[in-house]
């Protein structure tokens, strides 16, 4: 509550420099308010929906542009830096080492010898920034929670070869301007909340597009299935799949 406390706070900031630049540098103009308007709205829709990292990132960029149309500084640094400083606050604070799987362990190393327990750690947070990840036939290890943030990328993780904790898993996806798809495995049930803002989400046989739509649905028991997830899912101009065999 605190922190969403300090995010309304922030973006209240965010506005009154809005304000500030309509007045002083005109709402036509590209740098000094139409963009940094652009990212402050996505801002709001990160905010309402309760994801901190994309309400700060979006925030830091909004301010970048407005700081930028006031200095001798090129505003395209400030949208370069800002991202890069962001994920690198990000690793600092991650518990645990993200592996490349793709990278560092081809499918045949998957397993180490004489065990059947995977080796590869799924990290509790993924940002994926102009780039593609993808976990499609290695097997992997992933704990109850998952945030997956997508921004000008695509993702595609395979759920059916993970190793999970438990019979409950939490995951978040953000996705702006990026294709995700997440394969759920089988005999699973799901509650999956969609928030879209001009984008579109394909969950499990229902599908939400549209300027700014919202909708839960269930899918499965959770009484009679292996485990549940409780999935929800922020997409901002971008494409979002959830299946499962027999679910499309």
């Amino acid at each position: 509550m605190e922190r969403r406390g300090l995010s309304i706070s922030s973006l209240t900031f965010i506005i009154l420099g809005l304000i500030f630049q309509a007045i002083f540098a005109g709402s036509t103009s590209a740098f000094g308010f139409i963009v940094p308007f652009i990212f402050a709205v996505v801002a709001a829709f990160f905010v309402v929906n309760a994801h901190e990292g994309g309400a700060y990132l979006f925030m830091l960029l909004s301010a970048g542009v407005m700081v930028g149309y006031w200095t001798t500084i090129a505003t395209w640094i400030f949208l370069i830096v800002i991202p890069v400083l962001f994920l690198l606050i990000i690793k600092m604070k991650q518990p645990v080492e993200e592996i490349d799987v793709d990278r560092d362990f081809p499918a045949q190393k998957v397993y180490s010898e004489g065990s059947s327990d995977p080796r590869i750690i799924l990290p509790r947070s993924k940002w994926v920034i102009l780039n593609d990840y993808k976990i499609k036939k290695q097997a992997f290890s992933v704990g109850d929670e998952l945030e997956l943030n997508v921004i000008l990328g695509s993702a595609k993780i395979d759920l059916e070869r993970a190793l999970m904790d438990g019979e409950l898993m939490d995951l978040s996806l953000m996705n702006v301007l990026g294709d995700t798809t997440i394969k759920l495995p089988e005999k699973w049930s799901a509650t999956v909340e969609m928030n879209t803002l001009l984008g579109s989400v394909k969950a499990l046989g229902h599908q939400e597009d549209g300027i700014i739509q919202r909708s839960t649905i269930d899918v499965g028991h959770p009484a009679s299935s292996f485990g549940h997830f409780n999935i929800k899912i922020n997409s901002v101009l971008g494409d979002v799949k959830v299946v499962q065999k027999r679910r499309k």
